[in-house]
């Protein structure tokens, strides 16, 4: 904690509980985006049956903003929530800033990570180059998602349908671009049911 002090003075002795933790966490978006899902529960055992009391779910969001910046924040127990940044410059420390607000009032914590021991270079670069291919791989959907639309605003149909395909090679769940392929789609019919009607409307016309 950075400035906030508390202390308990009692002649009372307390031993703490067992706790159970488990956790769940999902990568989304190249990995930009976490999400994650924790219960915590203390059990109590007797000799026929074991009983959990004080169950509390949390939920917590990550969002990679930059190469080296991450936003966080979570929602637990009795609405108590937090939020910070984290910064990791290079691969052998972490620093991070979170304020929390919880049972003891609001807190602000600064915490910093460091690794010690040898890495393989072999890692160091395999880690580097997937942060790049997927940056890199990102970086390619979204301008052939751009490519896209704008083909389907200027009514270049098969020019934009070339240019969702590829979003849809990348990442096949992406959500716009999936929407967006089945509008381009309605508008190639569209465009087909208008020459016909054209064409149909040269043939019966009468020639003089």
């Amino acid at each position: 904690d950075v400035y906030a002090t508390k202390k308990w003075d009692t002649d009372t002795r307390y031993t703490s509980p067992l706790g159970i933790k488990l956790g769940l966490n999902l990568p989304l978006f190249y990995r930009r985006l976490l999400l994650s899902l924790d219960g915590e529960s203390t059990p109590k055992f007797s000799k026929a049956l074991f009983k959990t009391e004080n169950m509390n779910i949390n939920f917590g969001l990550g969002y990679q903003i930059m190469d080296k910046l991450n936003l966080f924040g979570g929602l637990g127990a009795n609405l108590n929530y937090f939020a910070g940044l984290s910064f990791t410059p290079p691969s052998w420390y972490k620093l991070d800033y979170k304020f929390a607000a919880d049972a003891i009032g609001q807190n602000h914590w600064v915490s910093m990570e460091m690794k010690f021991g040898s890495e393989s270079t072999k890692t160091l670069i395999a880690r580097e180059e997937r942060s790049k291919i997927l940056t890199t791989t990102r970086e390619k959907m979204i301008q052939h998602y751009i490519k896209a639309v704008e083909s389907d605003t200027e009514g270049e149909y098969e020019s934009a349908m070339k240019e969702i395909n590829e979003v849809l090679k990348i990442d096949p769940e992406y959500k716009p671009g999936k929407t967006l392929k089945k509008l381009i789609q309605k508008h190639m019919k569209q465009r087909i049911k208008e020459v016909s009607e054209e064409t149909t409307t040269t043939e019966t016309a009468p020639t003089k």
